[in-house]
C-alpha cells in the first residue's frame, strides 16, 4: 500500500474535509502522516488520531495577522520540506496552496513520487481579499497558482465552477470532491440544545467577518421578521476574524434579545445544533474575489440534518441549493424588507420547511455523501 503524507495549513483539530481523506486512508491500509500547522500554540507537538501520526510545528500566527503571517508562513514550510525530506513516503498530498511550493520542490527533487494539489479555495482571489492592497497582485497570482497547479500529478477540487477555474490555468488531470458529509442523512433530529429559547431559530455556524459572512444583515432580518410577528431567534456560532471582536460585541449588545452567540461549536457537536434549527442562513455576501466559488460546507450539514437553507443569489452555493431543492435563494444586494417576508412566511409554514429538509436529506442520501466520493477519492491512491 502506498505510503501518504500529507501537509496542511492548519492544526488539524477543526478540519472534517482533511480528516475524511486521512480516515479513509488509514482505513483502506495507507499509512498516513501529517505534517501541520500548530499556529495558535494549543496543539500537541506528535500525536497519534484514528490511526493517523500528526506531526506540528509551533509558529504563533493568530487569526487576523495578514501580512505579517508571510514571514511565519516562510518557516512553516521550511521546517515542512525538511520533514517531508526526513519522511518515508510513497504519494504527497499539498491541501492548500500554500503548501504547494513543497510539493513542487519535493517534485523536482524525488519525480517518482507522487504529488497530489487538493484545492479547497481559490486562492489567487483569496490572497487578494485577505491581504490589504493586494489587488494589483492578483494577475501575477492566478500565474503562481496555475503553474503550480500543472506541475501536480492531480488536482482535486470542491465544486463545478472550480473545476473550470482549473481547466482554464490549463489543468489537464482534475477530481472532484465536494465537501460532502461523511455519514448519510441522520434517521431522525436530536432534540433541541439549551439555546433554543423561541419558538422559530435561525442558525449560522461558521467564520464570523465582516462584510462577508452575511451576519450583519442576518441580524436586521431576524429583527424584521420579529417585527412582523414571527417570533424567532438567531443562534450564531464561530471564530470571530478580520478583527472584528469589537464590533461583533457591540452588534450582540444592540440586539441581545433576539441574537445569542455560543462561541466555537465542536466538531462533534455541530450536527446537534444544526438539527435544532428551523432554519440555517449561509448568507455570504459576494464582494470578496473568491465569493463565486465553491459549496459551503454549511449547507450539506444542514441538508443531511434535514433543515431549510437560506442562501444568497450571486455565490456558487445557489446553484447546489437551487438543484436540491432545499431551501430559499434570496437576491443580493439584500432587500432586507423582502427577505424577511419570505422568511416569516416560511417558518410557520411546517410542511414547506419539512419539504425542504426532506429533499436536502434526499439528496444527501443519493449524491452529496462521502460514501459517493470515497471509492473515487482512494482509486488515486491505487492507480
Amino acid at each position: 500500500m502506498p505510503v501518504v503524507l500529507m501537509l496542511l495549513m492548519d492544526p488539524f483539530e477543526h478540519d472534517p474535509r482533511v480528516e475524511k481523506e486521512a480516515t479513509s486512508l488509514t482505513q483502506a491500509g495507507h499509512p498516513v502522516t501529517v505534517l501541520a500547522w500548530n499556529r495558535f500554540g494549543t496543539s500537541k507537538d506528535i500525536e497519534e488520531r484514528n490511526g493517523v501520526r500528526i506531526e506540528r510545528v509551533r509558529v504563533l500566527s493568530p487569526r487576523g495577522s495578514r501580512w505579517r503571517a508571510v514571514y511565519r508562513l516562510l518557516g512553516v514550510l521550511g521546517w515542512m520540506l525538511w520533514r517531508s525530506l526526513r519522511t518515508p513516503h510513497d504519494v504527497l498530498v499539498c491541501h492548500e496552496m500554500h503548501t504547494w511550493p513543497v510539493g513542487w520542490l519535493l517534485k523536482l527533487l524525488r519525480p517518482r513520487h507522487r504529488v497530489i494539489f487538493d484545492a479547497h479555495e481559490p486562492y489567487a482571489e483569496q490572497i487578494v481579499g485577505v491581504l490589504p492592497h493586494a489587488s494589483r497582485l492578483r494577475r501575477p497570482l492566478l500565474w503562481a497558482e496555475g503553474l503550480l497547479a500543472r506541475s501536480a500529478d492531480v488536482v482535486v477540487t470542491v465544486s463545478p465552477l472550480m473545476l473550470e477555474r482549473y481547466r482554464r490555468m490549463g489543468v489537464r488531470r482534475l477530481e472532484y470532491l465536494p465537501n460532502v458529509p461523511r455519514l448519510q442523512a441522520p434517521p431522525g433530529a436530536p432534540p433541541r440544545p439549551a439555546v433554543r429559547a423561541a419558538p422559530f431559530v435561525i442558525g449560522r455556524l461558521g467564520v464570523i467577518a465582516p462584510r462577508y459572512s452575511g451576519v450583519e444583515p442576518l441580524v436586521n432580518i431576524v429583527a424584521r421578521v420579529n417585527e412582523l410577528g414571527v417570533d424567532v431567534k438567531l443562534v450564531l456560532g464561530g471564530p470571530i476574524t478580520n478583527g472584528w471582536e469589537a464590533g461583533f460585541q457591540a452588534l450582540l449588545a444592540c440586539n441581545q434579545s433576539y441574537v445569542q452567540y455560543v462561541g466555537i461549536v465542536p466538531i462533534d457537536e455541530v450536527m446537534s445544533y444544526v438539527a435544532s434549527f428551523d432554519l440555517v442562513a449561509s448568507l455570504f455576501e459576494p464582494l470578496q474575489p473568491k465569493a463565486p466559488y465553491g459549496y459551503s460546507t454549511k449547507i450539506f450539514e444542514a441538508m443531511a440534518a434535514g433543515v431549510a437553507v437560506l442562501t444568497t443569489r450571486g455565490a456558487e452555493d445557489q446553484f447546489l441549493v437551487a438543484d436540491a431543492g432545499c431551501g430559499l435563494v434570496v437576491d443580493y444586494p439584500f432587500n432586507i424588507d423582502a427577505v424577511a417576508r419570505e422568511v416569516a412566511a416560511l417558518l410557520p409554514d411546517e410542511s414547506r420547511r419539512r419539504a425542504y429538509g426532506a429533499r436536502g436529506q434526499a439528496a444527501v442520501r443519493e449524491r452529496f455523501n462521502w460514501a459517493q466520493y470515497e471509492g473515487a477519492f482512494l482509486n488515486l491512491f491505487r492507480s
